[in-house]
């Protein structure tokens, strides 16, 4: 498990828009190193994005090859904290597969990231919910996995639908999705689905980087793979949840019905005897100004946290 030069030219980006302005707390998923090797240049990017004088050759090599992630976080100025099984590096000491976050721990955390933890463990559930409850409101989520090849260095590799169906049952802002074809390189590419038609992927140890935004205060909840959901009994996809413009609701409405059909189905609902199936263009737009209100409201509480 290590962060190497694609995560670290990414965290380089974001902080030079601004993402980790707000970041006083960092939390990885796994004890964490630097595996950045003959790309030292990565580092220096770090140092140079937040203004900070780099470390001599010799330190810096030393940086590259192995230091804990931890070591880079205090000279960045952010206290950093991870959690693993093994309890190195001064980790919390928790399995994934089973414990639950502690409660000291929950919301506590404006970045929380995992960089090659999850795909080491069968509960998935647990661990992407485990992730879900140690992030702030408003705070990030970092996710750098295996994607293609990667033979047996795990369990699983990752789909970038996985991360798009989590987004929309937990109310994540979506904020970016790359591939880092080579773990090697600095470079990444921002996702676009038929992108793989395009780069010889099968033979390369590529990564998926996704990067969210908690914007909810509710309990993780997980999806049900949207491109199936046209298969199952409502009866099924009621039991789960989508976020739409900061409210929760259950079942279909409102991710996979239009504007209209979700304003004439509520209007069914409410007054039955008086409904018209032509939709007024007053009820459309009173209906898009209680969305952007709701949007709104939900960006004023992050902000406020």
């Amino acid at each position: 498990m290590g962060i190497g030069p694609g995560v670290l030219s990414l965290y380089a980006t974001m902080r030079r828009d601004g993402l980790f302005n707000a970041v006083k707390q960092v939390v990885d998923i796994g004890a964490q190193v630097l595996v950045c090797h003959d790309q030292a240049q990565s580092v220096l990017d770090i140092f140079d994005a937040f203004g900070i004088s780099p470390p001599e050759p010799a330190e810096l090599m030393r940086l590259s090859r192995g230091a804990s992630a931890r070591e880079l976080f205090a000279r960045l100025g952010i206290e950093y904290s991870c959690v693993d099984a093994s309890g190195e590096y001064g980790a919390l000491s928790l399995d994934l597969n089973f414990d639950a976050c502690p409660a000291e721990h929950r919301g506590r955390y404006q970045l929380v990231s995992n960089h090659g933890t999850t795909e080491h463990l069968l509960n998935q559930f647990n661990a992407f919910r485990f992730i879900h409850d140690l992030a702030a409101l408003g705070g990030l989520i970092m996710h750098a996995l295996p994607f293609t090849s990667y033979v047996d260095h795990g369990y699983f590799n990752y789909q970038p639908n996985l991360f798009r169906d989590l987004a929309r049952a937990n109310g994540y802002e979506l904020l970016g999705m790359w591939i880092n074809i080579d773990p090697k390189f600095t470079h990444f590419i921002p996702w676009e689905h038929g992108l793989e038609k395009h780069i010889r992927l099968e033979m390369s140890d590529s990564l998926l980087l996704v990067l969210l935004r908690k914007t909810v205060d509710a309990d993780f909840a997980p999806p049900f793979q949207a491109v199936y959901e046209h298969l199952v009994p409502e009866a099924v996809l009621r039991r789960y949840r989508y976020v739409v413009d900061g409210q929760l609701v259950s079942g279909r409405r409102g991710l996979l019905l239009s504007l209209e059909d979700t304003v004439n189905k509520y209007n069914t609902l409410r007054e039955p005897q008086q409904f018209v199936r032509q939709l007024s263009g007053r009820t459309l737009l009173r209906e898009v100004q209680r969305r952007l209100f709701q949007r709104l409201l939900s960006l004023l509480r992050i902000r406020r946290s």
